[in-house]
């Protein structure tokens, strides 16, 4: 198996939350990317999990899940932020879904408010 070091993660959670979520949201598609491309031999399970490691810790940071921006209504952060929840709706979603998430699906992250 292979995982993501805690070195990884920090270093995800840091530009992530300092560069791309100052003035915008991201989605959870994005992340999984990132984590894929460092994970090249990687099963999907694993950079699923380990894609949930980092928003995980972007959650710990502070950052808010919420509907995508593509929404009719934009973004907007989700009633329950515990990071327990969140983490088991969006791999609940995940599964249920079957794939890597793409762009409009499951969860989008914004700053703190």
């Amino acid at each position: 198996m292979r995982a993501l070091s805690d070195e990884q993660i920090r270093e995800f959670v840091e530009d992530w939350y300092n560069t791309k979520s100052v003035e915008d949201v991201f989605g959870l598609s994005s992340v999984a990317k990132d984590v894929r491309e460092l994970l090249v031999d990687a099963d999907e399970d694993i950079n699923r999990e380990e894609a949930l490691r980092v928003v995980d810790a972007l959650l710990k940071r502070g950052m808010l899940a919420g509907t995508s921006p593509y929404h009719p209504e934009g973004y907007q952060p989700w009633a329950d932020q515990n990071r327990d929840v969140v983490i088991h709706r969006i791999r609940s979603e995940w599964l249920q879904l079957g794939r890597e998430p793409h762009l409009h699906e499951i969860v989008w992250f914004g700053p703190p408010e």
